[in-house]
């Protein structure tokens, strides 16, 4: 997986999200890629949507395929390492980190002692993830909803 085509992997792998990577679109009029838009506005509030929920089989199953996902893009290493922590890792509340950490791979939790060396000790206290949820999360999860309701690109 590289630079190129991590966000057509990440629309193989998860094709219910195929109408929100579409709103955003691939790239802008330049040909620059829109990764980090796709993957910060896309698959992280995704990612803490299915945290949130209940805990079921079906929702296990997918946060492991998310997990599993994120795993490959550590391993593909350079940008698609650096596009795979700081789209779905970086800046993520401790309430997030607890309910994360048992879905989490080896590759991820070796990002987060890297690059956030107080992360275990946040991720260790009880709270409950609903009450310490980022209002940023249900900001973007309105916007998707908003844009698959109306078929508009993104502003």
């Amino acid at each position: 997986m590289d630079n190129q085509d991590v966000t057509q992997s990440l629309s193989d792998r998860f094709p219910e999200l195929w109408g929100c990577i579409e709103s955003i679109g691939y790239s802008y009029d330049d040909g620059t890629l829109k990764n980090y838009e796709i993957f910060e506005g896309v698959l992280r509030p995704y990612f803490s949507f299915l945290l949130a929920r209940d805990a079921s089989p079906a929702r296990d199953r997918k946060l492991q395929d998310i997990s599993s996902f994120l795993e490959d893009m550590i391993a593909a290493g350079g940008e698609v390492e650096n596009l795979g922590y700081i789209s779905q890792l970086e800046s993520q509340s401790d309430a997030w980190l607890r309910r994360a950490k048992p879905f989490l791979g080896s590759g991820a939790l070796s990002a987060l002692t890297k690059f956030d060396a107080g992360w275990e000790s946040r991720a260790s206290g009880a709270s409950d993830y609903e009450n310490d949820c980022d209002k940023t999360l249900y900001r973007s999860v309105y916007r998707i909803a908003e844009r698959i309701a109306e078929g508009r690109q993104s502003d």
